[in-house]
């Protein structure tokens, strides 16, 4: 009898059997998937993707629900990523619209016929925060653009202190965005509405952590070649760290200060900075 070492085939499990059967049988099962935990939801949207069933995978992915749901299994984003580039590349070759603006264009409507509810507000902006995030990560800007002004304009008039910190979070990560891809004009527009909403919050005795915002301001004034205001954004930035800062937005912090001591010719404090950045990703890495 022939050893299982040698065998040149190996039966699937049934877990990946049954995700098989589900995509065979898509067209009728496909009013059930979400029933699923997200998880498996998710296997069978990449099981779509990996059968080359495209046209089933935009039909579940452009539905703002869905991709919020899969959003949630972070530990397959980047498979996620795959999945939206393959859609992507699809609409270039046959001239459709790409599902990033498809994506966009739903939450601008949901934004505009949402009611006053406080509750359905803050599921919208939280919904608006995840998306264009994901958007943003493989470089669908303006898209990403679109839901966070929408997502903006949801706050824009809140007096209410965690209101206006997620005002100061889509301000934080507009201008993100728009630095991405040199929208200076915006970009002026949202570290106005950023700083006004800065006195507003320390007016009201909240504290919120400024170093990312800082660091983004630094960007942007890096990008217009005022490299004094770069650094002085910069080192309010590291002044405002706190010990359990958390660890990415930190490197990124770190790494613009250190860019930022480079214009400046701060040689030796750059050098430093970026010395704490290999150190803590390298922390990071090995405790994946």
């Amino acid at each position: 009898m022939a050893s299982a070492s040698i065998l040149k085939w190996f039966p699937g499990t049934l877990y990946n059997s049954a995700l098989n059967v589900v995509v065979m049988q898509y067209k009728a099962v496909s009013h059930e998937l979400r029933i699923f935990p997200p998880p498996v939801h998710f296997d069978v949207l990449y099981k779509l993707y990996k059968c080359g069933c495209l046209l089933e995978l935009r039909g579940e992915l452009c539905d703002l629900d869905v991709l919020t749901r899969m959003l949630k299994v972070v530990d397959k984003r980047h498979l996620l990523h795959h999945c939206f580039q393959a859609l992507m590349d699809q609409a270039l070759a046959d001239h459709s619209t790409k599902i990033s603006t498809v994506l966009s264009q739903t939450y601008v409507q949901r934004c505009n016929q949402v009611s006053s509810e406080q509750q359905q507000i803050d599921n919208l902006v939280l919904q608006g925060l995840a998306v264009s995030s994901f958007l943003a990560e493989a470089g669908w800007l303006p898209d990403a653009e679109n839901i966070l002004t929408a997502c903006q304009a949801l706050l824009a008039d809140s007096e209410i202190p965690q209101q206006m910190t997620r005002s100061l979070e889509c301000c934080h990560r507009l201008l993100h965005v728009q630095n991405g891809y040199c929208r200076f004009e915006e970009a002026e527009r949202t570290y106005n509405q950023a700083m006004q909403l800065v006195k507003r919050l320390q007016s009201a005795g909240a504290t919120p952590n400024l170093s990312s915002l800082y660091s983004e301001f630094s960007t942007l004034y890096m990008l217009r070649s005022n490299y004094a205001e770069a650094y002085s954004w910069s080192v309010k930035a590291l002044q405002e760290l706190v010990p359990n800062f958390p660890k990415p937005p930190l490197i990124d912090v770190l790494r613009q200060s250190a860019k930022a001591c480079v214009l400046k010719r701060e040689f030796k404090k750059a050098g430093l900075l970026i010395k704490q950045v290999s150190r803590i990703s390298f922390l990071i890495s090995s405790c994946m």
